[in-house]
């Protein structure tokens, strides 16, 4: 009870740390974020602007102008479509007259054309192109961020047309060339700060998996790889790093699908190990579908479309997930509490930034990296969540091996009280036979003639001992030898008859044994030795235990076991003695003795004797009660198996 509650403690207090941690990354992300998504920081010197959609996406300029736009402020969220944005734009000039950069965010628009009015030509227009379908030494910004460069001398009017596939999100400002290059300094500080945090979790990770092998923390820290490659690619860091190649814009898509989908399949790897229902991952597999039809799509050129039913289930992920972790069933630490915070957090993030995403709501100014904050939560939520878990799993598996090496101790221990068992009863075995046969030869010098009857009589009392002694003697060492190592079989064709009748005329009441053999027999091949030491024990225990002057009834049949494989059996019945009915659950073990056994000489070890030989030879063992009789039954395989 103490060690749940302290486990339950424990939990608490690394919910609320990670509560806090969440909040201090939060706080550091958002607070050099805000200028960058506001107004930078700078005077912005966009007066107005106004959107219009162009759904044949081939108008020209001229017909654009002529048709009416549509106001609107801060960041323009068209969702996914494949339409043309066009955005017209009133800046007014610097004070000094000197040049404006147009920046434009975020960094993964396809296709972006800026037409100025043509100093040149009076009435005419010349354009620009820039986008990250557009090789980074022919962009006319040389930024991470999208941007053109302006000087207008009056308030002017400028068109940007938007054509992308991905969700047309758009940001623009136009400030001063110093202004903005402290932006993209800003900008490139808490992004490279935020690139870290998430590469230290992956790194973490996938230190962790290659110690544990651990398949959750595998799908986590393949997810977080995924995740910071999506991250470098939005923020528009592969352009510059391959230069002149133009498979950004696809590689972009494959990353942000990818990362949906390695995502899920952490979530489903995790609730799994949290032993989730089977309804409760449903929803799971369900958006893990979708997540490969969106993978369908893009291979089939349907690029819009599965960004958006990639978006759809990044955004049915929260609610679908939490209902898992809800349903969840495990009680081990991490417990299910830190669980549903995580989820009911998960959730929030994704409910504030998607919908805009889609054009469903209005986008506020942090929306243009609400994937980034998002994705932030989440890494550190689940990030924590793993650590936590992984430690716990080190503590179970440092005891498991602390467990290990101390039965690992103990059977080294037991190993050597055997082999050293085995040296006294071989020793014991020498050193008793001697003696053994000196004092048989001293009781057969008592046979002569001249003996009276009395002194007879104390002669067989004499030899009954010596055999027990004996058998006593023997008993252990083959019990010894069958426990260490595995005797020494001698497998070969068997005549039963004749063995039973041979050792039904050593026994000392040979006259209370009586003998009936089924006719015909199976052939049996099998250690004749070992099956007359077995046969042998059940037939001195039968005429030990049963009344005197009783029947011992030996049967020989052919018999075939439970599944069918052919055999003999043998079977010894006697009625009960004064020591009762043997114990059915103990009856084989080893030194077991009947309570009211003690009027008999005995070691215990016949009856667990003979189970170690069944076994070796492959047969069975089993003691019943037949019409109030005693019955021991072994059964042996004709062939070996």
């Amino acid at each position: 009870m103490r060690a749940a509650v302290d486990a339950s403690a424990a939990g608490r207090a690394a919910l609320v740390t990670a509560v806090r941690v969440l909040v201090v990354a939060l706080l550091l992300f958002l607070c050099p974020l805000r200028p960058a998504l506001a107004d930078s920081g700078g005077q912005n010197h966009v007066v107005s602007q106004a959107v219009q959609k162009d759904v044949a996406a081939d108008q020209p300029l001229a017909a654009v102008i002529a048709r009416p736009f549509a106001p609107f402020d801060g960041v323009l969220a068209g969702g996914y479509t494949r339409d043309t944005e066009w955005l017209r734009l009133v800046i007014r000039p610097r004070a000094d007259g000197g040049p404006l950069v147009l920046r434009i965010q975020p960094a993964y628009l396809n296709e972006l054309t800026l037409y100025s009015p043509d100093p040149v030509l009076p009435g005419g227009w010349r354009s620009e192109a820039s986008g990250n379908r557009l090789p980074w030494s022919m962009r006319p910004y040389p930024a991470v961020a999208l941007g053109f460069t302006l000087q207008p001398q009056t308030e002017t009017t400028y068109y940007l047309r938007l054509n992308t596939r991905s969700n047309s999100l758009l940001h623009v400002e136009a400030l001063a060339a110093d202004e903005a290059a402290r932006a993209d300094v800003r900008a490139a500080l808490w992004q490279g700060l935020y690139l870290a945090v998430l590469s230290w979790i992956a790194l973490w990770a996938l230190r962790e998996y290659w110690i544990s092998r651990d398949r959750v923390i595998g799908a986590f820290a393949l997810a977080q790889v995924i995740y910071v490659l999506y991250t470098l690619a939005i923020l528009g860091y592969l352009s510059p790093l391959f230069g002149s190649a133009g498979f950004i814009p696809e590689l972009t898509f494959w990353l942000v699908t990818l990362a949906v989908m390695t995502s899920l399949l952490f979530h489903r790897a995790l609730l799994r190990w949290y032993e989730a229902t089977r309804w409760g991952l449903a929803g799971i597999h369900a958006l893990i579908a979708a997540s490969v039809l969106a993978v369908l799509l893009l291979l089939s050129g349907q690029v819009s479309l599965a960004l958006q039913v990639n978006s759809l289930a990044a955004l049915l992920a929260g609610p679908l997930l939490l209902v898992a972790a809800l349903s969840a069933r495990r009680r081990q630490q991490p417990g299910r509490l830190a669980l549903n915070v995580c989820y009911v957090l998960l959730l929030l993030s994704l409910l504030g930034y998607i919908p805009p995403l889609l054009g469903w709501t209005r986008a506020a100014g942090w929306v243009l990296y609400g994937a980034l904050v998002q994705g932030l939560i989440a890494s550190i939520l689940m990030g924590g969540l793993q650590h936590w878990r992984a430690r716990l799993l080190a503590r179970q598996a440092s005891q498991a091996q602390h467990r290990l090496l101390l039965s690992e101790q103990q059977l080294a221990l037991r190993s050597e009280q055997l082999v050293e068992q085995e040296r006294f009863m071989t020793m014991l075995t020498h050193e008793l036979k001697t003696p053994l046969a000196s004092i048989r030869l001293s009781v057969d010098a008592m046979s002569a003639p001249h003996r009276d009857e009395a002194d007879q009589r104390r002669r067989g009392r004499i030899n009954r001992a010596l055999a027990n002694i004996d058998a006593i003697v023997e008993r252990c060492a083959l019990s010894a030898r069958i426990e260490q190592r595995d005797p020494v079989i001698r497998r070969a064709s068997c005549e039963l008859p004749a063995l039973l009748a041979d050792l039904v005329a050593g026994t000392l009441e040979s006259a209370r044994v009586e003998l009936h053999i089924e006719a015909p027999l199976p052939a049996l091949v099998s250690d004749a030795q070992l099956l007359g030491v077995a046969v042998g024990n059940l037939l001195d225990n039968a005429l030990k235990y049963s009344p005197p002057d009783t029947p011992v009834e030996l049967r020989l049949v052919g018999a075939s076991d439970e599944r069918g494989v052919a055999g003999v059996g043998i079977a010894v019945l006697n009625l009960p003695g004064p020591s009762g009915l043997p114990d059915a659950e103990h009856a084989f073990l080893k030194y077991h003795r009947g309570e009211r056994a003690g009027f008999r000489s005995g070691s215990g070890l016949g009856l667990h004797l003979v189970r170690g030989i069944a076994e070796h030879l492959g047969g069975q063992v089993h003691y019943a009660l037949d019409a109030g009789r005693i019955r021991f039954s072994l059964w042996l395989p004709c062939t070996p198996r």
